[in-house]
């Protein structure tokens, strides 16, 4: 697998099962999608599907390393500043490596996996209110209610 930013060849880093790659050259990090769970439920984090962001569509993000299609970017964080690509083929996952001046030659999978771990938690969380309290106004609007009524939890019309 090469890197999506330099083409370089990515090192692979194994534990048990789970793998990272990673690019000797900037830093950046390649995980599979269910790989990225396990560390991300390893360090006491929300899995990816509970944690938002949004994609970008006018942003070009390179090409998937594993299956060579284009990758999505996936902004999020304190006014978007943070962001990841992913492949909605393969469901991996690229992460920018940290800026720093001179990038370590090996890592281990710990370091990689702490690495990970930190940038998803920089990431804001949706909570579970606001999740139920989109989807109930998305029902809402499918079934043609105006803009100033909507059914509340227990069935009820509420006037905002």
């Amino acid at each position: 697998m090469d890197c999506p930013r330099c083409s370089v060849e990515l090192a692979a880093i194994t534990q048990d099962e789970s793998s990272i790659n990673r690019c000797s050259e900037c830093g950046g990090l390649w995980v599979d999608g269910s790989d990225l769970n396990k560390i991300l439920l390893h360090n006491n984090l929300p899995a990816l599907t509970a944690i938002g962001g949004q994609i970008n569509v006018e942003e070009l993000a390179g090409m998937c390393p594993a299956c060579n299609v284009d990758l999505v970017v996936v902004e999020g964080g304190e006014k978007l500043g943070l962001h990841y690509d992913t492949c909605e083929s393969c469901g991996g996952l690229w992460v920018e490596g940290e800026d720093v001046e001179v990038v370590p030659e090996t890592a281990s999978f710990k370091e990689a996996s702490t690495e990970l771990a930190g940038f998803f938690r920089a990431l804001p969380r949706r909570s579970r209110r606001a999740r139920g309290r989109g989807a109930r106004r998305q029902r809402a609007r499918a079934r043609g209610a105006p803009h100033h009524i909507r059914s509340s939890r227990h069935g009820c019309a509420v006037l905002l």
